[in-house]
């Protein structure tokens, strides 16, 4: 079993996916006007990056802080374990990449062995393991697509609804994503391949 449902309630998770997630920032062309302009866009799923242990740090901050008896020292502690955003990769349906990348047979077949370093196959879930009790297909991620959202608005278009929140990956799943995209992410590239 590759996912658990997610909760409706408590904390953000690693490898936790969600669907309808709205991501808002300003067009680059209104950037320097005297009003910007803020753009939204929806995606259809979304893979939660950001470490489980600061997740859980930053969850029970904000719960701490939400004591309203709290001394100027402890509020200070809490607040710098407040995460600003959270990372999340763009997942498509697996089938929707495969005809993205479909000009290379060899980068398909690696991508569907979980072989390739830019791209991470994931199972289809049923509905059981899918809090909306539909399920969702195979899913496909391109490590070179990703966007941050600050936590607070995650939490916000949860609780109003809009965005929603579907399985999370297990252990050892959600670590096997971590590493394989973080991987990605610090390599070194190199002016001269070797050649032999």
């Amino acid at each position: 079993m590759y996912y658990v449902q997610a909760t409706l309630e408590g904390r953000l998770r690693q490898g936790e996916i969600f669907s309808q997630l709205v991501q808002t920032h300003v067009t680059s062309d209104s950037l320097f006007g005297e009003e910007p302009k803020i753009a939204k866009r929806t995606h259809p799923y979304a893979v939660l990056l950001t470490q489980d242990c600061d997740l859980e740090q930053d969850w029970f901050a904000r719960q701490d802080l939400k004591d309203e008896g709290l001394n100027k020292e402890k509020k200070e502690r809490l607040l710098a374990r407040l995460l600003g955003s959270v990372l999340f990769a763009e997942a498509t349906t697996a089938q929707d990449l495969k005809d993205r990348i479909d000009f290379d047979k060899r980068v398909v077949e690696r991508f569907e062995q979980n072989k390739d370093e830019r791209y991470q196959l994931l199972s289809p879930a049923p509905k059981e393991q899918d809090l909306q009790a539909e399920g969702f297909p195979a899913l496909g991620l391109d490590f070179k697509k990703y966007f941050a959202i600050p936590v607070d608005e995650v939490y916000l278009r949860v609780q109003n609804g809009e965005a929603r929140r579907r399985s999370a990956l297990q252990v050892p799943y959600s670590d096997h994503l971590s590493d394989r995209f973080f991987a990605f992410q610090s390599r070194i590239g190199l002016d001269v391949q070797h050649v032999t």
